[in-house]
């Protein structure tokens, strides 16, 4: 933080003595206008936040139903991991773009990179929050923290998005500190960039991961103490980040957490297990219900059954339903289902 703080105390030092310079301008604009969040009247308040927010809500609705649609029409993962990768590595040039201009272009391609393109291939997506938890066959533990997961990266969307939107707008005030900022976008971004190198196996994506994340939290800490006590909306946006990459963290450990005990009570004896299968291909229900859960096949197909009005999806449906009446009549006499129910989300 301390080393921030003086790289950002020399850049101010240096400009100062280049003269005026776009970094500058931008920072004498961003002082007239007013910070959003220290607005004293609350209609006032929530009426210039409802423009940006609502927009963010649009954008992010129209990108949601695109990428249900383009898994309807490309279901299999190994078709959008190759977009899915280069959307991580482009959302650095992407976002320094997007935050550094206010042009159109650039803010379409930021909410798309945002989105992977419609081709998020990740262990939790935003459109996974239609698969609501403790319904048909998800009832784990492991269910729950994945559909929070899901939902509270739907919310990640949605507050950056109203924040881009608010800066173009002129509703939230414009950073003082172009170098913090710089460093957090950089971060951030860089971030993204380590996702895609493990995507394509290249090495040192971990490297970059770590990078990435000490010049974010150490761009988030510089700006909260330099604008703490000031009226600065960036003060709020900086504590925010944190608190949701924390809560990220804590999520993604504790479905982990849920992972590992759901592998060991899905454990069965070898011989049990050969002799259940030695007649038949059919799942065995434990293993099943710890292999099917989000960012499988049999999610992406739940979420296709329950959103497709095409008639071969619901004669999909009804096929399924009917293997799994045959299931539960196997199970009767003795015998083990061979299919769980996706079909309800």
């Amino acid at each position: 933080t301390l080393f921030f703080l003086g790289l950002e105390a020399f850049w101010w030092h240096c400009a100062s003595h280049i003269g005026s310079c776009s970094s500058c301008v931008s920072m004498s604009e961003g002082r007239s206008v007013p910070p959003l969040f220290e607005t004293e009247d609350a209609l006032d308040f929530v009426v210039k936040l409802a423009r940006p927010l609502s927009v963010a809500l649009l954008l992010n609705g129209s990108f949601f139903v695109g990428e249900l649609a383009m898994l309807m029409a490309c279901p299999l993962p190994q078709v959008r991991k190759v977009i899915d990768g280069f959307a991580h590595i482009l959302t650095a040039p992407i976002s320094v773009i997007a935050f550094y201009g206010t042009d159109s272009l650039g803010t379409l391609l930021f909410f798309g990179s945002l989105w992977h393109f419609l081709c998020d291939c990740a262990q939790t997506r935003p459109t996974y929050v239609l698969l609501l938890p403790c319904r048909g066959w998800r009832t784990s533990s492991r269910d729950c923290v994945r559909w929070f997961e899901s939902l509270w990266i739907l919310l990640h969307h949605i507050f950056i998005g109203t924040v881009k939107l608010g800066l173009d707008w002129g509703i939230f005030n414009e950073s003082r500190d172009p170098l913090l900022l710089f460093i957090f976008v950089g971060g951030a971004g860089l971030a993204h960039l380590s996702f895609g190198m493990n995507a394509f196996g290249i090495r040192g994506s971990l490297a970059m991961l770590v990078i990435s994340q000490l010049l974010r939290l150490g761009a988030d800490v510089a700006i909260v103490l330099k604008t703490w006590g000031q009226d600065d909306d960036w003060k709020f946006f900086m504590l925010a980040d944190p608190f949701w990459l924390c809560t990220l963290l804590m999520t993604r450990i504790a479905g982990s957490y849920c992972s590992c005990c759901t592998r060991q009570k899905a454990q069965v004896p070898d011989d049990e297990r050969q002799g259940a299968n030695d007649s038949s291909t059919s799942i065995d229900p434990i293993v099943a219900s710890s292999v099917i859960g989000f960012n499988s096949a049999e999610a992406d197909l739940a979420l296709v059954c329950a959103c497709s009005s095409a008639p071969e999806v619901a004669q999909l449906i009804q096929e399924r339903e009917l293997k799994l009446a045959v299931g539960h009549a196997g199970h009767s006499r003795g015998r083990r289902p061979s299919w769980p129910t996706t079909a309800r989300v």
